[in-house]
């Protein structure tokens, strides 16, 4: 494990050729395999399942080395890269070779594609649907990746989602869809792009709140602005129509 997680991938392979126990677990159910995952070292990584380590091996909360590997962020690290590793879609596109479960989940409900998506990796997230990520995978809270990528403000990657079928009408477990999630945070460049792509303004929540009554009750006067707006357009659309009737 400690070989894994620092990256040394030569040592890896000679503890692995020695006979180590490659499956051995830390106390949290941790494989060194998840560890290699996790720092983005390639090199550990294809010598583990070289040596016969299980791809799809879940710790105690359900996490698998792709998990591990779509949960590292590598934009703080020059070109992406750590101890040697690979950048995050090399990694992620062997790991996936190697026969990587896309729709593993963890004890939580969440995939992959919920971890990339709230980091706004849209390259990565495109990568992970061409290899049959579900958009619609729900959390225990009844949260898509398209909830999650709202709920971080990560417009581009919310594009992507919708793009590759993802609803904009699905509801979590509290009855909100992605504007009532973008309201009661008060990210007006989030809203603009949901107007845009049309997502539904008039469904009620569970507490009966609409994405207007949610941005007006946080105080958040842009975004109030904004749904009121598409709310005048859409009266002033639907009168023209009747008239033109």
């Amino acid at each position: 494990h400690v070989a894994a997680a620092e990256g040394y991938a030569g040592t890896v392979k000679a503890l692995a050729d020695l006979g180590s126990d490659i499956h051995a677990k830390d106390e949290k159910g941790r494989t060194s395999l998840h560890y290699a995952a996790r720092i983005m070292n390639g090199y550990a990584v294809e010598a583990l399942v070289q040596a016969g380590a299980d791809i799809n091996a879940q710790d105690d909360s359900g996490w698998t080395p792709l998990m591990c590997a779509c949960s590292w962020n590598d934009s703080v690290f020059e070109e992406g890269t750590l101890l040697g590793g690979h950048d995050t879609i090399v990694i992620i596109g062997d790991l996936l070779n190697f026969g990587a479960r896309v729709n593993a989940r963890t004890v939580h409900g969440l995939s992959s594609l919920h971890f990339v998506s709230i980091l706004g990796r849209h390259d990565v997230v495109a990568q992970l649907i061409l290899a049959g990520a579900n958009v619609e995978a729900r959390s225990r809270s009844g949260r898509t990746p398209l909830h999650l990528a709202t709920m971080a403000g990560q417009v581009e990657t919310l594009r992507v989602l919708v793009a590759s079928g993802a609803r904009l009408d699905s509801l979590d477990r509290k009855g909100n869809n992605v504007l009532h999630l973008a309201a009661a945070r008060g990210d007006e460049r989030t809203i603009r792009e949901l107007l845009l792509l049309n997502a539904p303004d008039s469904i009620r929540n569970l507490a009966g709140r609409s994405p207007l009554d949610s941005a007006a009750r946080a105080g958040h006067k842009g975004v109030v602005a904004l749904l009121l707006q598409r709310r005048i357009g859409s009266s002033l659309r639907a009168l023209s129509s009747s008239e033109a009737l």
